[in-house]
Protein backbone atom coordinates (compact mmCIF):
# COMPACT_ATOMS: atom_id res chain seq x y z
CA UNK A 1 0.00 0.00 0.00
CA UNK A 2 0.96 3.44 -0.82
CA UNK A 3 0.98 6.36 1.61
CA UNK A 4 0.82 9.80 0.58
CA UNK A 5 1.56 11.94 3.54
CA UNK A 6 0.81 15.48 3.91
CA UNK A 7 -0.61 18.09 6.09
CA UNK A 8 -4.20 18.31 6.49
CA UNK A 9 -7.13 19.22 9.06
CA UNK A 10 -8.04 16.68 10.94
CA UNK A 11 -12.00 18.36 11.66
CA UNK A 12 -12.39 19.24 8.07
CA UNK A 13 -11.79 16.02 7.08
CA UNK A 14 -13.95 14.54 9.37
CA UNK A 15 -16.67 16.74 8.21
CA UNK A 16 -16.30 15.88 4.72
CA UNK A 17 -16.45 12.13 5.28
CA UNK A 18 -19.69 12.51 7.75
CA UNK A 19 -21.67 14.50 5.68
CA UNK A 20 -21.98 11.73 2.89
CA UNK A 21 -22.47 9.17 5.63
CA UNK A 22 -25.19 11.45 7.50
CA UNK A 23 -27.49 10.98 3.95
CA UNK A 24 -27.04 7.45 4.93
CA UNK A 25 -28.51 7.40 7.70
CA UNK A 26 -30.99 10.10 7.38
CA UNK A 27 -32.45 7.56 5.00
CA UNK A 28 -32.62 4.88 7.79
CA UNK A 29 -33.69 7.28 10.36
CA UNK A 30 -30.61 6.75 12.03
CA UNK A 31 -28.85 9.91 14.16
CA UNK A 32 -25.63 9.88 13.22
CA UNK A 33 -23.12 11.78 16.35
CA UNK A 34 -19.73 12.52 16.37
CA UNK A 35 -17.57 13.12 19.29
CA UNK A 36 -14.08 14.63 19.03
CA UNK A 37 -12.24 15.30 22.40
CA UNK A 38 -11.12 18.37 23.41
CA UNK A 39 -7.01 17.19 23.63
CA UNK A 40 -7.56 16.26 19.76
CA UNK A 41 -5.66 18.71 18.02
CA UNK A 42 -7.18 20.17 14.42
CA UNK A 43 -3.93 19.66 12.13
CA UNK A 44 -1.82 16.47 11.71
CA UNK A 45 0.43 15.16 8.81
CA UNK A 46 -0.68 11.74 7.37
CA UNK A 47 -2.62 10.35 4.55
CA UNK A 48 -5.99 12.10 5.06
CA UNK A 49 -7.22 9.94 2.05
CA UNK A 50 -6.79 6.61 3.63
CA UNK A 51 -7.67 7.36 7.11
CA UNK A 52 -10.53 8.84 4.82
CA UNK A 53 -10.87 5.42 3.50
CA UNK A 54 -11.21 3.74 7.13
CA UNK A 55 -13.53 5.83 8.58
CA UNK A 56 -16.07 5.66 5.01
CA UNK A 57 -15.70 1.58 5.64
CA UNK A 58 -16.05 1.68 9.19
CA UNK A 59 -19.03 4.08 9.72
CA UNK A 60 -20.57 2.35 6.22
CA UNK A 61 -20.95 -0.71 7.54
CA UNK A 62 -22.52 0.56 10.81
CA UNK A 63 -25.04 2.46 9.32
CA UNK A 64 -25.84 -0.40 6.84
CA UNK A 65 -26.14 -3.07 9.75
CA UNK A 66 -28.23 -0.71 12.00
CA UNK A 67 -31.97 -0.49 11.54
CA UNK A 68 -33.07 2.10 14.54
CA UNK A 69 -31.02 3.65 17.07
CA UNK A 70 -27.99 5.26 16.11
CA UNK A 71 -23.97 4.86 14.92
CA UNK A 72 -21.66 7.34 16.85
CA UNK A 73 -18.14 8.36 16.08
CA UNK A 74 -15.42 9.27 18.81
CA UNK A 75 -11.97 10.36 18.55
CA UNK A 76 -9.55 10.28 21.26
CA UNK A 77 -5.85 11.02 21.54
CA UNK A 78 -4.47 8.34 23.47
CA UNK A 79 -0.84 8.78 22.87
CA UNK A 80 2.31 10.55 22.17
CA UNK A 81 6.02 8.86 20.39
CA UNK A 82 8.93 11.16 18.71
CA UNK A 83 7.12 10.76 15.45
CA UNK A 84 3.62 12.13 16.65
CA UNK A 85 0.69 11.22 18.18
CA UNK A 86 -1.50 8.08 18.28
CA UNK A 87 -5.27 8.90 17.75
CA UNK A 88 -8.06 6.44 18.29
CA UNK A 89 -11.24 6.49 15.90
CA UNK A 90 -14.21 5.08 17.77
CA UNK A 91 -17.43 3.45 15.89
CA UNK A 92 -20.43 2.68 18.14
CA UNK A 93 -23.58 1.33 16.80
CA UNK A 94 -27.15 0.03 18.19
CA UNK A 95 -27.14 -2.48 15.27
CA UNK A 96 -27.66 -6.12 14.93
CA UNK A 97 -25.10 -7.48 17.14
CA UNK A 98 -22.27 -10.41 16.83
CA UNK A 99 -22.35 -13.26 19.00
CA UNK A 100 -19.09 -13.89 21.06
CA UNK A 101 -18.12 -17.18 19.35
CA UNK A 102 -18.10 -15.52 15.97
CA UNK A 103 -16.70 -12.33 16.08
CA UNK A 104 -13.10 -13.85 15.46
CA UNK A 105 -14.53 -14.50 12.09
CA UNK A 106 -14.81 -11.09 11.10
CA UNK A 107 -10.88 -10.90 10.69
CA UNK A 108 -10.86 -13.63 7.92
CA UNK A 109 -11.52 -11.68 4.70
CA UNK A 110 -14.86 -11.70 2.95
CA UNK A 111 -16.56 -13.83 5.83
CA UNK A 112 -20.34 -13.49 6.38
CA UNK A 113 -21.90 -14.01 9.59
CA UNK A 114 -25.14 -14.89 8.22
CA UNK A 115 -26.21 -15.91 4.85
CA UNK A 116 -29.97 -14.32 4.53
CA UNK A 117 -28.72 -11.33 6.40
CA UNK A 118 -25.66 -10.55 3.97
CA UNK A 119 -27.59 -10.77 1.21
CA UNK A 120 -29.19 -7.63 1.76
CA UNK A 121 -26.04 -6.16 3.71
CA UNK A 122 -22.43 -7.38 1.75
CA UNK A 123 -19.42 -6.64 3.51
CA UNK A 124 -16.25 -7.98 4.86
CA UNK A 125 -14.41 -7.48 7.86
CA UNK A 126 -13.36 -4.70 10.97
CA UNK A 127 -10.20 -4.05 12.90
CA UNK A 128 -10.89 -4.90 16.63
CA UNK A 129 -14.44 -4.86 17.46
CA UNK A 130 -16.56 -5.94 20.89
CA UNK A 131 -20.31 -6.89 20.35
CA UNK A 132 -22.74 -9.76 21.44
CA UNK A 133 -26.30 -10.09 19.95
CA UNK A 134 -28.82 -7.26 20.51
CA UNK A 135 -26.62 -5.46 22.19
CA UNK A 136 -24.74 -2.19 20.87
CA UNK A 137 -20.98 -3.20 18.39
CA UNK A 138 -18.65 -1.22 19.07
CA UNK A 139 -15.58 -1.28 16.59
CA UNK A 140 -11.86 0.82 17.18
CA UNK A 141 -8.94 1.60 15.45
CA UNK A 142 -5.35 3.52 16.34
CA UNK A 143 -2.74 5.00 13.11
CA UNK A 144 -1.81 7.71 12.59
CA UNK A 145 -12.80 23.74 -0.19
CA UNK A 146 -16.24 22.88 -1.83
CA UNK A 147 -15.63 24.64 -5.24
CA UNK A 148 -17.24 23.69 -8.39
CA UNK A 149 -14.53 22.69 -10.99
CA UNK A 150 -13.05 25.70 -12.80
CA UNK A 151 -12.15 23.54 -15.82
CA UNK A 152 -15.33 24.12 -18.22
CA UNK A 153 -16.15 20.54 -17.57
CA UNK A 154 -20.06 19.71 -17.31
CA UNK A 155 -19.63 15.88 -17.75
CA UNK A 156 -21.98 13.22 -17.77
CA UNK A 157 -20.45 10.59 -16.08
CA UNK A 158 -21.22 6.85 -15.49
CA UNK A 159 -19.76 5.02 -12.27
CA UNK A 160 -19.87 1.45 -11.88
CA UNK A 161 -18.81 0.61 -8.36
CA UNK A 162 -20.62 -2.18 -6.28
CA UNK A 163 -19.42 -0.72 -2.83
CA UNK A 164 -22.54 1.16 -1.87
CA UNK A 165 -20.31 3.63 0.08
CA UNK A 166 -17.87 4.10 -2.40
CA UNK A 167 -20.32 5.00 -4.72
CA UNK A 168 -22.59 7.51 -2.50
CA UNK A 169 -18.65 8.72 -1.58
CA UNK A 170 -17.54 8.98 -5.52
CA UNK A 171 -20.98 10.52 -7.02
CA UNK A 172 -21.86 12.77 -3.91
CA UNK A 173 -18.47 15.14 -4.78
CA UNK A 174 -18.52 14.83 -8.23
CA UNK A 175 -22.07 15.61 -7.97
CA UNK A 176 -20.56 19.36 -5.67
CA UNK A 177 -18.21 19.85 -8.54
CA UNK A 178 -21.06 20.04 -11.19
CA UNK A 179 -20.82 16.53 -12.92
CA UNK A 180 -23.71 14.60 -13.96
CA UNK A 181 -23.37 11.03 -12.32
CA UNK A 182 -25.07 7.68 -13.14
CA UNK A 183 -24.14 4.79 -11.48
CA UNK A 184 -24.43 1.44 -12.02
CA UNK A 185 -23.76 -1.58 -9.56
CA UNK A 186 -21.64 -4.23 -12.03
CA UNK A 187 -20.17 -4.19 -15.46
CA UNK A 188 -24.02 -5.70 -16.60
CA UNK A 189 -25.44 -2.48 -15.14
CA UNK A 190 -22.62 0.04 -16.57
CA UNK A 191 -23.31 -2.06 -20.26
CA UNK A 192 -27.41 -1.54 -19.49
CA UNK A 193 -27.18 1.99 -18.90
CA UNK A 194 -24.66 2.95 -21.76
CA UNK A 195 -27.02 1.27 -24.08
CA UNK A 196 -30.43 3.06 -22.44
CA UNK A 197 -29.13 5.94 -20.94
CA UNK A 198 -27.07 7.58 -22.62
CA UNK A 199 -24.96 9.60 -24.12
CA UNK A 200 -22.03 9.56 -21.00
CA UNK A 201 -19.10 11.26 -21.42
CA UNK A 202 -16.77 9.38 -19.73
CA UNK A 203 -16.83 6.15 -17.53
CA UNK A 204 -15.53 5.05 -13.77
CA UNK A 205 -15.23 1.27 -13.76
CA UNK A 206 -14.18 -0.02 -10.76
CA UNK A 207 -12.31 -3.35 -11.89
CA UNK A 208 -13.43 -5.79 -9.43
CA UNK A 209 -17.38 -5.94 -9.00
CA UNK A 210 -19.56 -9.15 -9.11
CA UNK A 211 -21.79 -10.73 -12.28
CA UNK A 212 -19.31 -8.97 -14.75
CA UNK A 213 -16.23 -7.24 -13.37
CA UNK A 214 -14.49 -3.63 -14.84
CA UNK A 215 -11.98 -5.31 -17.28
CA UNK A 216 -14.76 -7.84 -19.15
CA UNK A 217 -17.41 -4.36 -19.24
CA UNK A 218 -14.49 -2.16 -21.10
CA UNK A 219 -13.34 -5.37 -23.41
CA UNK A 220 -17.20 -5.81 -23.88
CA UNK A 221 -17.49 -1.66 -24.28
CA UNK A 222 -14.56 -1.62 -26.97
CA UNK A 223 -16.03 -4.62 -28.52
CA UNK A 224 -19.10 -2.56 -29.32
CA UNK A 225 -16.66 0.33 -31.28
CA UNK A 226 -17.78 2.35 -28.16
CA UNK A 227 -14.03 4.85 -27.94
CA UNK A 228 -15.78 6.55 -24.73
CA UNK A 229 -12.92 7.59 -22.15
CA UNK A 230 -12.76 4.78 -19.32
CA UNK A 231 -10.93 5.37 -15.98
CA UNK A 232 -10.09 2.47 -13.62
CA UNK A 233 -10.70 2.54 -9.90
CA UNK A 234 -9.00 -0.11 -8.24
CA UNK A 235 -7.64 -0.60 -4.17
CA UNK A 236 -5.54 -2.49 -5.11
CA UNK A 237 -2.81 -1.23 -7.79
CA UNK A 238 -0.06 -3.01 -8.16
CA UNK A 239 3.48 -2.60 -10.49
CA UNK A 240 2.10 -3.69 -13.82
CA UNK A 241 -1.44 -2.93 -13.20
CA UNK A 242 -1.48 -0.05 -15.02
CA UNK A 243 0.12 -1.41 -18.32
CA UNK A 244 -2.96 -4.30 -18.11
CA UNK A 245 -5.81 -1.47 -17.53
CA UNK A 246 -4.29 0.33 -20.71
CA UNK A 247 -4.26 -2.95 -22.29
CA UNK A 248 -7.46 -4.21 -21.56
CA UNK A 249 -8.64 -0.77 -23.47
CA UNK A 250 -8.88 1.52 -20.16
CA UNK A 251 -7.40 5.08 -21.12
CA UNK A 252 -6.00 5.75 -16.93
CA UNK A 253 -6.89 4.49 -13.91
CA UNK A 254 -7.15 5.85 -10.32
CA UNK A 255 -6.38 4.39 -7.12
CA UNK A 256 -8.05 3.63 -3.81
CA UNK A 257 -9.38 5.54 -1.90
CA UNK A 258 -10.34 8.16 -4.34
CA UNK A 259 -8.91 11.72 -3.86
CA UNK A 260 -11.70 13.56 -5.50
CA UNK A 261 -9.76 16.59 -6.88
CA UNK A 262 -7.16 14.22 -8.62
CA UNK A 263 -9.93 12.57 -10.02
CA UNK A 264 -11.26 15.70 -11.83
CA UNK A 265 -7.79 16.34 -12.83
CA UNK A 266 -8.02 13.13 -15.14
CA UNK A 267 -11.35 13.70 -16.06
CA UNK A 268 -10.53 17.06 -17.23
CA UNK A 269 -7.48 15.16 -19.31
CA UNK A 270 -9.90 12.66 -21.22
CA UNK A 271 -13.11 14.67 -21.61
CA UNK A 272 -13.24 18.08 -24.28
CA UNK A 273 -14.38 21.35 -22.71
CA UNK A 274 -17.97 22.32 -23.05
CA UNK A 275 -18.99 25.69 -24.17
Amino acid sequence: MELRPEDFNLYEMLEKQLSVLKVQAEEKGIELRANVSDNVSRCYHGDEYRLGQIIINLVGNAIKFTEKGYVEVSVDHVGSFEEGAVLEFRVKDTGIGISEDKCEKLFESFVQLNAGYSKRHPGSGLVRLKSSVGECIETDTSFLDDNKNDKGLAARILLAEDNATNQLYIAHFLTEQGFEVETAENGLEALDLLDNSGPFDVILMDVQMPEMDGLEATKKIREQGNEIPIIALTAYAMEGDREKFLSNGMDAYSSKPVNIDELVQIIGKLVPRKK
